[in-house]
């Protein structure tokens, strides 16, 4: 089958998948993807199967960015423009968690339970098991994305404004230099995975491939390898890997031309062979898996 065959179907299953009931009781390996924009479905969290027949998790007020689950199963969502976190149980029952944190994207818990929130303008927010919110650490002239927990429980952070990612196990530190680094995942080996985005924070040039469209792994010591390039149009944004060791990616779809139809969630095999998993949708987010 042709990759533009695929498209079309994907775009068809989720156009369908709009008009069903919200999903409840899904799934452990079901892929959660946040949107943002599309005129049909805005602001909404989708839960697709691992054969990608997706449906409506959220309602479509949410406008989330930043998604992960607990151990209990409840989905976390935060909420950039209202500067929150939402919790969805399995049943889709939303209840608030956290307020007042600027602009939260990347979302990352760790083995006590406490919850680590990435704002936007640069600051790292932890929120513990009783709800109590305490700052990690700030950065001014940052632009934080994704948020990844080690086995050790140390926290990383990607900045794209400066192209690093921070480490931080009690001390800040700078764990990688990445250009336009944004969404961060973890493989069952160790393996930090660096997303990419071009679009506007900073770098703006998605026609260069060093910028934007990379997928970048980091082995524990800190060696770099470029495990993908040229994927989608340049604007990556989530990462999360299945329990089989493949890697969504979800791509924000702004960058070519500000075309909606060129948004699209990715499928990469530890092989890196990439596919379209999802499409016919704009401003996906970030990507987590049903545990």
């Amino acid at each position: 089958m042709k990759i533009q065959d695929i498209v079309k179907i994907a775009a068809l299953t989720l156009m369908a998948a709009a008009l069903m009931p919200i999903r409840a009781n899904a799934n452990p390996g079901d892929i959660y993807v946040s949107y943002n924009g599309h005129a049909a479905i805005r602001g909404t969290i989708y839960d697709y199967a691992p054969n990608g027949i997706g449906r409506v998790f959220a309602p479509s007020n949410v406008i989330p960015r930043g998604i992960t689950f607990d151990g209990a199963g409840n989905l976390f969502a935060s909420i950039g423009h209202a500067g929150t976190v939402v919790k969805f149980a399995p049943d889709g029952t939303q209840s608030p968690v956290a307020s007042g944190l600027g602009f939260p994207e990347g979302l990352g818990f760790d083995s006590s339970g406490n919850l680590y929130v990435a704002d936007s303008g640069g600051t790292l927010n932890k929120i513990a098991p009783d709800g109590t919110v305490s700052t990690v650490f700030s950065i001014t002239g940052a632009f934080f994305g994704g948020v990844a927990v080690d086995g050790a429980d140390n926290v990383y952070v990607a900045d794209a404004a400066a192209g690093v990612v921070y480490k931080f196990t009690g001390t800040l530190s700078t764990f990688a230099s990445v250009p336009a680094a944004f969404g961060l995942a973890f493989d069952s080996a160790g393996n930090l995975f660096v997303s990419t985005q071009c679009e506007a924070f900073p770098a703006g040039d998605c026609t260069d491939p060093t910028i934007g469209g990379r997928i970048v792994k980091i082995t524990p010591s800190g060696i770099q390898t470029t495990f993908a390039s040229g994927l989608g149009d340049g604007d990556l944004r989530g990462l999360a890997f299945d329990a089989f060791g493949n890697l969504f990616v979800a791509d924000l779809g702004l960058a070519a031309g500000h075309d909606p139809s060129r948004a699209m969630v990715l499928k990469i095999t530890p092989t890196g062979l990439a596919s379209v998993f999802a499409s016919g949708v704009s401003n996906a987010e970030f990507v987590t898996i049903q545990p």
